[in-house]
């Protein structure tokens, strides 16, 4: 409570998320030892590992190409049209390379706003590479949770499909309308 109190009056998630852990360790809710069990480290080193490969995408050159063909691929000059194909293809990579999605299509959503001319585009592209990238509910491969349960649940690949493609084109149309209306009805 103290950490998202503190975050609304406008301290930094990061700072307030590190006062709340230090606070929580401080007063004896819970252990130091119990507090480095609790970290995934797994998630840690993924997504540390994760952080050169988007590098290389920007340094490679492939960003460019990529926003490129996006640009493209949603005519380059209708703003609605390109973020909502950048949505569809980060989303898409998400359902098969998990959180690999967000460091591959984060160079690609800054260089699109770049090709297009426009710094006010970052923020909305970057925001829509965030949730397509958060949203993995077509396939098991696309969060860790879904494949932990495909085995004990006797789930097949197809139910994945069958309960998440509903979902993702109802956050798809949310997350592309809102951020249409916040960011880009001018």
């Amino acid at each position: 409570a103290g950490m998202v109190a503190a975050a609304t009056l406008g301290v930094p998630v990061e700072a307030a998320a590190l006062i709340a852990c230090l606070g929580m360790v401080l007063t004896r809710c819970i252990t130091m030892e119990d507090a480095y069990e609790a970290i995934d480290w797994r998630i840690i080193c993924l997504l540390v590992g994760l952080l050169p490969l988007g590098r290389a995408i920007e340094k490679t050159g492939m960003a460019t190409d990529c926003a490129q063909w996006l640009a493209n691929l949603s005519g380059g000059s209708n703003t609605l049209m390109t973020l909502a194909a950048l949505y569809l293809v980060t989303n898409l990579l998400t359902q098969v390379v998990a959180k690999a999605s967000a460091a591959i299509m984060t160079p690609v959503a800054i260089d699109l706003a770049v090709q297009m001319h426009d710094a006010t585009l970052v923020k909305p592209f970057l925001l829509a590479v965030a949730f397509a990238s958060s949203f993995a509910f077509v396939s098991p491969v696309g969060h860790q949770c879904c494949a932990l349960v495909m085995g004990p649940g006797k789930y097949r690949f197809v139910d994945y499909v069958k309960a998440g493609a509903g979902l993702c084109v109802l956050m798809f149309i949310v997350t592309v309308a809102v951020l249409y209306l916040l960011y880009l009805n001018h």
